[in-house]
């Protein structure tokens, strides 16, 4: 677990912050992503349990996967849908294993939730505002891009602007609980622990974003305070067995 907390990355805070237990954890999980151990995903666990302050979120981003699904597979969107909601139960039930395998009293800290769970029309405003943003300004759709080419070269996929563009709808999408924390039962989960592959995070742009150092109007419309935390954690496992089975 220390070596984790040693690599961790933060933006918007410090790794001071971040073991004071000041705010709540949420713990994102891509179903797009690479897998990571069944190892690491319990230290994760661990983790948020023990550095939240009252309790702590997985939570499994299965329904916006769908874009990717539509995008890169060329599945229809109600076939991209189920396909997403399938990997996000299959999601769910490894971590319900694995929530079991720790102490009562960190199993009782932990819930886990899914997309359907927390979208909702405010988020869907925010998300308006972002894609308003995206399609007038140049530079921010640069940025919003940058990590969608990364991911493309390293997945050996054919970049081409129509796909791209396609898929900064999964990161518009996002932004809203990277730049604002989620709210789960009228808790707010104040700071992002993020398992990171290689340069396709948002967490520097994000915090340009709630430092007021790039977009300031875009973050004035979107009333947000800035005090949502990003903890990244890169992944330099290399011979665990996978967490599940990409596919």
């Amino acid at each position: 677990m220390q070596k984790i907390i040693d690599n961790l990355k933060i933006y918007n805070g410090s790794k001071k912050d971040f073991s004071n237990k000041n705010t709540n954890i949420w713990l994102g999980v891509s179903i797009s992503l690479k897998p990571y151990s069944e190892k690491l995903a319990k230290e994760y666990l661990k983790i948020i349990s023990k550095y939240s302050n009252s309790g702590a979120l997985v939570f499994i981003g299965d329904e916006i996967a769908a874009i990717n699904y539509n995008v890169l597979e060329k599945y229809g969107k109600e076939t991209s849908l189920k396909k997403a909601l399938e990997k996000g139960d299959i999601f769910e039930n490894k971590y319900r294993e694995l929530i079991k395998t720790l102490s009562k009293e960190e199993q009782g800290r932990i819930k886990i939730i899914r997309w359907e769970d927390v979208w909702s029309g405010k988020l869907e405003e925010m998300y308006k505002i972002i894609k308003e943003e995206y399609s007038k300004n140049v530079e921010f759709k640069r940025e919003v891009e940058a990590p969608i080419i990364t991911y493309l070269i390293n997945s050996k996929r054919t970049i081409k602007q129509s796909r791209v563009s396609k898929m900064s709808e999964y990161i518009l999408k996002e932004l809203p609980f990277l730049l604002d924390g989620v709210e789960y039962q009228n808790v707010e989960y104040k700071t992002l622990l993020y398992p990171t592959y290689g340069k396709t995070s948002l967490s520097e742009l994000v915090s340009n974003i709630q430092n007021g150092e790039k977009y300031v109007e875009l973050k004035n419309r979107l009333n947000i305070k800035g005090n949502h935390m990003l903890a990244d954690s890169p992944i330099i496992e290399t011979n665990e067995k996978g967490f599940l089975n990409s596919k």
